[in-house]
């Protein structure tokens, strides 16, 4: 378990790229999905500004 720590603290402290919201979705836990099926916050939560409050995954793509 404390390896798995160590090599989670690296790769989220040492990574110069940016989280997209869906992969904090993916990692986190304090996401839910709501009635339109998108992703949200607890509003019990205190969180920082920098993390989305909801994260809308049922955008459309075209092909």
């Amino acid at each position: 378990m404390l390896a798995q720590q160590r090599q989670d603290a690296m790769e989220l402290s040492y990574n110069s790229n940016t989280m997209s919201d869906y992969a904090l979705a993916k990692w986190s836990s304090i996401y839910h999905t709501n009635s339109k099926g998108n992703l949200v916050i607890d509003r019990k939560l205190k969180v920082g500004s920098y993390i989305p409050k909801s994260i809308n995954i049922n955008i459309k793509v075209s092909t």
